[in-house]
């Protein structure tokens, strides 16, 4: 005689099942639009729906638990960018992220092109979401990343070479500020390593690798 579960592992599968099929044409066109199969999906889903059920919705501030505790966002810089990922992920003012943006983001943090890639770190590093990135917005960046080794060391003037140095290289049309097609060109035509000049935006391989293990077995290359 097989081994019963009990009853509240049942009813939790049920809700699961439920859920998934509730949400089946959205998981499908999913499926189609990212670079994850439909059983990907699906668990990449599940998973926002458990935190949500045990949590509540996803708000910046769970969010920032979430990849603290699962994606290393504990050093310094990664810490002050993770709410810039938050943002990049929702794409607009809202409080929570859904279901949909989850998995898209993931998406993108985890197997996204180059191009996806790039267009996703320029949304993080755009502070004011106007599409360009003047030397304040990398002042404010980098500022907190820049620690002091030393009581004779002028921070502020490091960074303020560092910064010039980033213009420098990245505002191609020289006008004074950083676009995306500048942000673009110098990633695909310069030096692949400028795509997270201004912080690491995404994981370390390592923590992709473990983070991906828990919703699929084709993890692909890290």
């Amino acid at each position: 005689m097989p081994r019963q579960l009990p009853i509240d592992m049942l009813n939790e599968s049920s809700k699961e099942i439920v859920y998934i099929r509730k949400n089946r044409p959205l998981l499908k066109k999913l499926a189609k639009e990212t670079h994850f199969n439909l059983k990907e999906v699906e668990a990449l889903a599940l998973i926002h729906y458990k935190i949500c059920k045990e949590h509540g919705s996803i708000s910046r501030t769970l969010f920032r638990d979430i990849f603290h505790s699962g994606l290393d966002y504990t050093e310094n810089i990664r810490h002050l960018l993770v709410d810039k990922v938050f943002s990049a992920m929702i794409q607009q003012n809202a409080l929570h992220i859904n279901m949909e943006q989850w998995v898209r983001g993931f998406s993108v943090i985890l197997r996204g092109t180059l191009e996806e890639r790039i267009n996703f770190a320029f949304k993080v590093y755009d502070l004011m979401m106007t599409g360009r990135i003047k030397r304040e917005q990398i002042f404010n960046n980098m500022r907190g990343c820049f620690i002091s080794l030393g009581s004779d060391e002028n921070v502020d003037e490091t960074l303020k070479d560092f910064v010039d140095l980033i213009l420098k290289t990245l505002d191609v049309d020289r006008d004074g500020s950083i676009s995306e097609g500048d942000f673009k060109s110098a990633v695909m035509d310069k030096d692949k390593l400028l795509l997270e000049c201004m912080g690491p935006v995404f994981p370390s391989r390592d923590y992709q690798y473990a983070f991906s293990t828990t919703f699929t077995n084709n993890i692909g290359d890290f």
